[in-house]
């Protein structure tokens, strides 16, 4: 029964932070990709979901100071029940590659609002997906450095663009220093809007 209850909470927890992100308007012209301060690099993440086929894809990019992309992913996920699920699985799946790139000093920054405030809260999470939240708390610990940013959507063009491309392959892809040409060109565009007039 506890635990009825606990997932209860949790789930109106979720839907109490959805209803403040609806409420929050949001100038989304503006908002652009902006680089990390050397020596962090930013690791974007998004997720594609599917409720009808219950997967999602992430999409991650990692880039540095200049706008460069020092890696890029898509990873397949079987069996996700919703697009909270797949926007933490990506986040984690994001710290994952990180770390398997051997980078020290991270930004992981990502569009869900809701996600983000999970993962740099200091207090314990009642909701659906703690467990990932929690995975993905004890990965940043293990980073020199790690902070969770948001952006609005225009801002993670490039990860989002990644999560589209991974909807068209079955498999997980990596790239270093490289990625689909539809990342290259978001990538490619955030690098000039960065660049000083």
């Amino acid at each position: 029964m506890s635990s009825i209850v606990t997932f209860v909470r949790g789930y109106l927890m979720e839907l109490k932070g959805l209803k403040s992100n609806l409420s929050q308007p949001a100038s989304r012209a503006n908002v652009r990709w902006s680089p990390p301060t050397t020596p962090e690099v930013k690791v974007n993440f998004d997720a594609a979901f599917s409720a009808q086929e219950r997967k999602s894809w992430s999409g991650i990019v990692v880039r540095d100071s200049e706008g460069e992309i020092l890696g890029s992913a898509c990873c397949v996920n079987e069996n996700v029940d919703s697009p909270f699920t797949a926007e933490v699985m990506a986040a984690l799946q994001g710290l994952r590659f990180a770390r398997d790139m051997g980078l020290p000093e991270v930004v992981v920054e990502g569009d869900s609002r809701s996600i983000i405030q999970k993962l740099v809260s200091q207090t314990a999470d009642l909701s659906s997906v703690r467990s990932i939240i929690s995975d993905a708390r004890q990965l940043a610990s293990n980073f020199r450095h790690c902070r969770f940013t948001f952006v609005g959507r225009t801002g993670n063009e490039a990860a989002h663009a990644m999560a589209i491309e991974g909807r068209t392959g079955l498999v997980d892809c990596f790239w270093v220093e490289d990625g689909p040409p539809s990342v290259l060109a978001v990538a490619a565009s955030d690098r000039r809007f960065g660049e000083p007039p």
